[in-house]
């Protein structure tokens, strides 16, 4: 908990950083200009993260995907400790490659906070001898209204702090005339697209065996 708060703090801290790095002035008559002074060297850095760590959390959320149905809030404790541990086993690499990302100064603290993520969602979902805390149905987008369930709260909360980090990310990147939203949607039709041609290659293998 105490590392989390350390992060938090970052997060609010950062503002003047960001305007720095972006070549803007920390005063207020200035910040509608921030996004005409960022270099290009900027926008491209900005951007190599952010797709990159983007696409690191669509392989996150599609574990997520496949294990939600598997352990919803009736599930028994041995089990959802066994599909838990098989989560954390899908998720450790995803915390390497967060890690060996290039990362501008600007976007450092959205790289710490994500590590520190993901190594809070490996711990909660692996559990201790008695449990996991592995919810998968509850995300950062509905987090909130489980609030006040004690069976999963310190899943909640791991989802609110991703919460957290998306709404500091966005404005990061406003603040440089980026936009985060764009830039997931492009991750997930590029994803999709992906896994379309895998498919249509299957499809082609089976034409031709049936030949």
């Amino acid at each position: 908990m105490k590392t989390k708060l350390i992060l938090i703090i970052c997060l609010l801290l950062v503002p003047a950083i960001l305007v720095l790095a972006c070549g803007g002035s920390t005063s207020s008559e200035n910040t509608d200009d921030t996004s005409s002074q960022v270099t290009k060297d900027d926008i491209a850095a900005m951007t190599t993260f952010t797709k990159a760590a983007l696409a690191i959390e669509g392989q996150r959320n599609e574990s997520i995907d496949t294990y939600g149905p598997q352990a919803g809030p009736g599930l028994a404790p041995m089990f959802r400790s066994y599909v838990g541990n098989k989560y954390a086993g899908e998720i450790r690499p995803l915390v390497q490659q967060i890690f060996l990302l290039p990362c501008p100064q600007s976007l450092q603290h959205i790289k710490d906070s994500l590590i520190r993520l993901y190594e809070e969602e490996i711990e909660l979902a692996v559990g201790d001898a008695t449990r996991s805390y592995f919810y998968p149905t509850i995300t950062m987008d509905n987090a909130e209204s489980y609030i006040g369930g004690s069976y999963a709260q310190p899943w909640i909360e791991a989802q609110l702090f991703r919460r957290d980090i998306y709404t500091e990310w966005r404005r990061v990147l406003t603040t440089c005339g980026l936009s985060l939203d764009d830039f997931i949607q492009e991750v997930k039709t590029r994803q999709n697209s992906s896994i379309n041609d895998v498919w249509e290659k299957v499809n082609r293998w089976k034409e031709e065996q049936n030949k």
